[in-house]
């Protein structure tokens, strides 16, 4: 067997196309917004649950909205989300609460 000696010899392989999925198979609508990942990750990283919000997405807790009602709402969207895309791998891990402190 030989080697291929130039480019032109060698297998061709099909394109990889795009890493991430088409906006046509995922509804970006579903998920929250950049502020709301921020504000959950910083709750999980140990920031207090009013701080995180107060933070990141001020506008929710002046509208009479509790700290902790805004976390909690982020973690049931994005648990709908993965249930949605048959992810009860990540759902799970979004149902158990494990902060970082």
């Amino acid at each position: 067997m030989s080697l291929p000696t130039r480019e032109t010899d060698a297998p061709r392989r099909p394109p990889l196309g795009p890493l991430l999925p088409t906006a046509s198979r995922i509804d970006l609508a579903d998920l929250p917004d950049h502020a709301a990942l921020a504000a959950l990750r910083a709750w999980y990283a140990g920031l207090p649950t009013r701080d995180a919000v107060l933070r990141y997405l001020p506008d929710s807790v002046c509208q009479g909205q509790s700290a902790r009602r805004v976390i909690s709402d982020i973690r049931r969207q994005l648990i709908r989300c993965a249930l949605a895309r048959h992810r009860d791998d990540l759902a799970a891990c979004l149902t158990i609460v494990r902060r970082i402190a």
